[in-house]
């Protein structure tokens, strides 16, 4: 009977100890018995609720910021306070989501050293975005002038951060114009507009929070011309570097025109636009080509508010070399009394050169020009093309051109206005044949060994001279051209080195 009742009551302390040890273990409860949230995006604020009890005294709770990049994760928290400090309670956290957020771990501990861990998973999101149009989504056809709307709505699974659109013509887009942000995921739009010519589309851009763009193309498939039409005198325009250029034609139109404007494209960039003076349906104004300018484009506006609008090209004739069988064909030299273009050279690009780069490759240098000062009165005063070893004669005195300088390339520069009764032939009818060149350097080779000219002046459009070069006394001179002046201008210098804006252009034509 007693071991009866030994073997009841062991069996009964046994099963309380299991019970006791079961039941001491803390219980963490998330609120509503939900352990994960999907759909998270980077920015969203997330609550984390939930309950820790237990039986015993609790020695801590805590929780830990779980962060998962590249498969490493990171985990950084702090102690839960759960209201009265040891005891079961509640909890509540505010987590801000990151990209690599992945979950909150709670730990829960009693004195005992019994423990319990539970994580609330955070499930990222597959973020989009996307603009649809209303219908209709396109024009087939409209006058320019008339007035259309774009209508559509953006939504995104996070927060749309820019809305804008551009207008397309052809293969240029103008510059994006922005639209207010209303909505934070779901954004409509409704965009007033009014047709012009040569437009072909309308493109609206959406861009979210974590860097998503989506772009929709309003399509305009026709724009009818209503208004002005501007219409140039030219195909073309040609123009030296630097200089002035001039831009004609005439505006017409079935309603009088309120405004006229011009715009210089330089590239991929405008100047300001400026006014245009219209004289009864003519117009006529200059523009600088500076070395940049690659068109130009003229606005007319009637009163109605239409606008027609066209644009020519303008190319800058900048120094080239030509090279062909037999001939070397130089064109667009133009040479200024400044040192930034007062240098030529026969074999270095661009031929044309300023005075640091003619230095560094002085070697290389045939031609200078230069506005002379010689003396007040001086019959020499004027602007000259010379050679640099004749620098400092007393017709020419231009130190300044050559300071520093250790090679001073030989250059004669004998007076050809005789080329034609000699040769038969004009500066435009020299051929790309060696006979031909045969003859031409024999007689360029007969004015060097005749002539110790060393410079030109006081010349004329349409005035030719020869160049020898190639040694370094005329006997060795190996190399002939032949030149013709096809543009001059500016006046002579009042002081050493002043420049008046003085130019001349030259062509010139060797062999090979």
């Amino acid at each position: 009977m007693n071991r009866l009742l030994l073997f009841f009551s062991i069996l009964t302390i046994a099963l309380w100890t299991a019970c006791q040890d079961k039941m001491s273990n803390p219980l963490i409860t998330f609120e509503n018995g939900v352990d994960s949230i999907a759909d998270v995006f980077p920015g969203d604020i997330i609550h984390v609720k939930g309950t820790i009890t237990a039986e015993g005294p609790l020695a801590g709770a805590f929780y830990f910021i779980q962060k998962k990049d590249a498969g490493v994760l990171e985990e950084n928290g702090d102690r839960l306070i759960l209201g009265q400090e040891g005891f079961s309670g509640s909890f509540s956290l505010e987590v801000t989501a990151e990209a690599t957020t992945s979950g909150v771990k709670i730990i829960a501990e009693d004195k005992n050293g019994n423990r319990t861990v539970k994580i609330f998973k955070i499930i990222k999101g597959i973020d989009e975005i996307n603009i649809v149009l209303e219908e209709p989504s396109f024009l087939d056809d409209i006058n320019s002038g008339e007035v259309f709307h774009v209508k559509g709505k953006v939504t995104s699974k996070t927060k749309i951060t820019n809305l804008n659109y551009r207008i397309i013509k052809g293969d240029i887009n103008d510059s994006p114009v922005d639209l207010d942000i209303t909505g934070a995921l779901e954004l409509p739009f409704d965009i007033s507009l009014t047709a012009r010519n040569g437009w072909t589309g309308v493109l609206i851009t959406a861009s979210n929070k974590s860097g998503l763009v989506v772009e929709e193309k309003f399509e305009i498939k026709q724009v009818t011309h209503v208004g002005p039409s501007v219409l140039f005198d030219s195909e073309e325009i040609l123009v030296k570097p630097d200089s002035m250029f001039t831009v004609s034609g005439r505006v017409a139109s079935n309603h009088p025109v309120s405004s006229l404007s011009y715009v210089v494209v330089r590239g991929t960039v405008s100047d300001p636009a400026k006014p245009a003076l219209l004289t009864g349906d003519r117009f006529r104004f200059e523009a600088n080509a500076d070395e940049t300018a690659t068109a130009v484009m003229v606005i007319a506006t009637d009163e109605r508010g239409n606008e027609g609008e066209s644009t020519i090209p303008v190319s800058i004739l900048f120094p080239s070399r030509i090279e062909g069988n037999t001939m070397i064909h130089y064109k667009n030299i133009i040479l200024a009394d400044n040192l930034s273009k007062g240098y030529f050279s026969f074999s270095l690009a661009p031929y044309v050169l300023d005075k640091e780069k003619a230095t560094s490759n002085q070697e290389h240098v045939n031609l200078l020009y230069s506005n002379l000062f010689i003396g007040e009165g001086n019959a020499n005063n004027g602007p000259a093309v010379f050679g640099p070893n004749v620098y400092n004669a007393s017709t020419i005195k231009a130190p300044y051109m050559v300071e520093e300088w250790s090679t001073l390339n030989l250059t004669r520069t004998p007076v050809a206005n005789d080329f034609f009764s000699v040769s038969g032939l004009t500066f435009d009818e020299i051929p790309d044949n060696k006979d031909a060149w045969d003859q031409i350097n024999q007689y360029i080779k007969s004015k060097i060994g005749s002539s110790s000219v060393v410079r030109q002046k006081n010349v004329s459009v349409g005035y030719m001279f020869a160049i020898g070069y190639g040694g370094t006394t005329a006997g060795e001179i190996n190399k002939y051209a032949i030149v013709i002046v096809r543009g001059m201008g500016g006046k002579n210098a009042t002081s050493v080195g002043e420049s008046t804006g003085a130019w001349i252009e030259l062509e010139i034509k060797m062999s090979k």
